[in-house]
């Protein structure tokens, strides 16, 4: 390897970005094909055969995440010597020579208990080395793929690694069971052996060769140096902006790795598969990874990487209790079988779909928060909060089961009858379906911490679904044509039917949006008067709204999607920015109002005055020096709606109040008292006479 594949550039040309990408996506099938043989059910499985117990097992699968804080030490050595390429090489290197030793223990003469050590010390080796690879490599990528194609680089690369990690994995577990079939007991655990060798002498060869390919960037210089090097680490922490995607990814990743990497072991060990059946449903899982990617990619450029996130952390919500009844199925005795792998394999899918978005939206949302000064501090803090949850997921899980296990709830039905009785099969959970529960609750919580998260791009989650929707219609209306599968219509229309799902009513926020974006535009041309701005709003809400049905039920949320767009829009005119929140305001109150015919006026008050201060929050409008207008404006609205002074100048001093501290304390503190000084002054129009 010649040392000047470690050159460094100011700027890449479109021809080096090209040669980069390119190998950039040879290198994610040679190490996602290495990973799917040296970890996952390949690991467990061989940990498992060397006798260790279910808490090592978690330890070894843990490994290369709880090392992860030893970023905050790697950090300013990286800003330091500014040498990602190779910081990222070697250390990548040593890892993977490391599974030779690992692949030989059967082979050392050492006790069981010695060889499941050993191997312990191995992995924690190279989990010391790997936050190291973590923090240079993110860094590095992070400068080299422009922030447009974030999302389509990465899907990519992930769907190209998954088809090799697929038919590599599958492959080796075929041999693996050949060679056990064809050895007796003692000899079974030498095929792994093979397998694990063989993909380092192949596979690990590959990935640093295809790296050290891969151009880069000239890194910015540090503006720390010495001590305070190590105290500018604490900048991201300091972002208030930045510390919920930070709690988010430990607490996502806890959750998740308090349950999934058991899977495999519940099914090796409690269920009795061999290795193929499993890797066959990791194959599964991985299919079904691949074949949404691109998808979540697009939606993740798009709209934003919250909605992404929101939209597959449902679909892991949804797989855990499903674990949970796996034993129940299982119980009924002479073909039960099929229901059993037909369960296993729609969990699996779930777990595919779920793992491709958290995958492609955390990786944006860390990345495009952290800009190109101190983006090592940023993307490591990102890094290591992720795995370190991921790391201690397993841990813990592992711990609890050796309790939960000694554990277990029974429930059976049974129907006695004058001439006969029956004894129906009831709910079984043990040990592993006490985890897989404790899983799903901590995930309730955790998916109320998105909230907390702002995105610019900061849409509902119903704006995927509804793409989706769109982007199917024509195969269900090809189904529709066939006898018999009408019925795969009503899934759709059912769940767009449930509230929550389908936020907007179908609307596509990113429509909407740009319409009420133009209508504001569009005003200026002509008059810029009062009545030609509202009444611009009022017509492109009454178009957008024409022939949706319950509206009333989703009339805040409307009101503030609305407000949010139209005061956003003061970015494309050079419209006096009150004159845009007062008379967009008053357009869609007044429409509002229309169509719900004097019903949710407190709703539609509150919606539209928290999406106007948090749509000139996100314009970089001085929002301080706007609160008067917007509370002016949301006084005149509440007078439209026909709300007593009283009680709309409570509704819009907290409206306003609450968008504030949800957007930043500090700004809320400000804000809290610049309320204290104002008062409501009546306009000289007429309102209606509702209380």
């Amino acid at each position: 390897m010649k040392w000047t594949l470690f050159q460094q550039y100011d700027s890449l040309s479109k021809a080096q970005l090209r040669s980069g990408l390119k190998w950039l996506y040879t290198e994610g099938i040679a190490s996602m094909g290495m990973g799917s043989i040296l970890g996952g059910g390949f690991l467990t499985a061989y940990t498992l055969l060397l006798g260790a117990n279910v808490f090592q097992v978690g330890f070894v699968g843990a490994a290369p995440f709880i090392f992860q804080p030893l970023q905050l030490a790697y950090v300013p050595v990286t800003d330091y010597l500014r040498r990602r390429k190779l910081l990222t090489l070697l250390p990548w290197i040593l890892v993977t020579l490391l599974w030779i030793p690992a692949a030989l223990l059967p082979f050392s003469g050492l006790t069981a208990s010695r060889q499941v050590s050993v191997l312990m010390v191995i992995v924690s080796v190279q989990g010391v080395l790997r936050p190291l690879i973590a923090v240079n490599w993110q860094s590095w990528l992070r400068d080299l793929i422009p922030g447009r194609l974030m999302g389509a680089v990465f899907s990519r690369r992930l769907a190209y690694g998954t088809i090799a990690a697929i038919g590599l994995g599958l492959s080796a577990s075929l041999f693996v069971d050949y060679w056990r079939t064809t050895r007796d007991v003692d000899a079974q655990i030498q095929g792994y052996t093979l397998v694990f060798l063989s993909c380092v002498a192949v596979l690990g060869f590959l990935s640093p060769w295809c790296m050290a390919r891969i151009p880069e960037r000239r890194s910015q210089p540090g503006v720390l140096s010495g001590r305070s090097r190590w105290t500018g680490l604490g900048t991201p922490v300091q972002d208030r902006e930045y510390r919920p995607i930070l709690w988010f990814l430990f607490m996502r990743n806890f959750y998740t790795a308090l349950a999934a990497p058991f899977f495999v072991v519940y099914m090796l060990e409690k269920l009795a598969f061999p290795l193929s059946l499993v890797i066959g449903f990791g194959t599964l899982s991985q299919a079904a990874n691949v074949s949404i990617l691109s998808v979540w990619g697009k939606y993740a450029d798009r709209f934003g990487a919250k909605v992404v996130m929101m939209a597959s952390g449902s679909l892991m919500l949804l797989l855990l209790p499903l674990w949970s009844l796996v034993s129940s199925v299982n119980q009924g005795g002479v073909g039960a079988g099929l229901p059993v792998y037909l369960l296993i394999g729609f969990c699996m899918v779930l777990q595919g779909l779920a793992t491709a978005g958290t995958n492609v939206a955390s990786g944006i949302m860390t990345m495009k928060r952290a800009g190109h000064q101190r983006t090592s501090a940023y993307l490591s803090l990102a890094s290591m909060a992720g795995n370190l949850g991921a790391g201690l997921g397993p841990l813990v899980g592992g711990r609890l089961i050796d309790v939960l296990l000694q554990r277990q709830l029974t429930i059976h039905v049974d129907w006695i009858g004058p001439s006969a009785s029956v004894e129906f099969a009831g709910l079984s959970l043990g040990g592993y379906e006490f985890l897989f529960l404790l899983a799903f609750l901590l995930g309730l919580v955790t998916s109320s911490l998105l909230a907390r998260i702002h995105e610019l791009q900061d849409h509902s989650r119903s704006v995927v679904l509804d793409e989706l929707y769109k982007d199917s219609a024509a195969t269900v209306r090809a189904l529709n044509s066939i006898p018999g599968a009408r019925f795969l219509q009503v899934p759709v229309s059912v769940v767009r039917s449930v509230p929550g799902i389908d936020t907007v009513l179908g609307l596509t926020l990113y429509q909407f949006s740009s319409t009420m974006r133009l209508a504001v535009a569009t005003s200026q041309v002509g008059s810029r008067s009062v009545r030609n701005l509202s009444s611009s709003v009022r017509g492109s809400l009454a178009q957008m709204l024409q022939g949706r049905r319950n509206l009333g039920t989703h009339a805040e949320e409307i009101a503030y999607h609305a407000a949010r767009a139209a005061t956003q829009a003061m970015e494309d005119t050079d419209l006096d920015p009150r004159l845009v929140v007062q008379d967009s305001l008053k357009g869609i109150v007044q429409e509002m109002d229309h169509r719900l015919e004097g019903q949710r006026s407190r709703r539609i008050l509150r919606g539209t005055v928290r999406g106007a201060v948090r749509g000139t929050y996100e314009t970089r409008q001085d929002l301080e020096a706007l609160i008067p207008t917007i509370y002016q404006a949301g006084m005149t609205a509440a007078a439209e709606l026909g709300i007593q002074p009283e009680k709309g100048d409570a509704l819009v001093r907290g409206a306003i109040q609450y968008t504030a501290s949800y957007i930043r304390p500090r700004l809320s503190r400000n804000v809290r008292a610049q309320l204290e000084t104002l008062k409501y002054r009546p306009s000289h129009g007429r309102s209606k006479a509702r209380a």
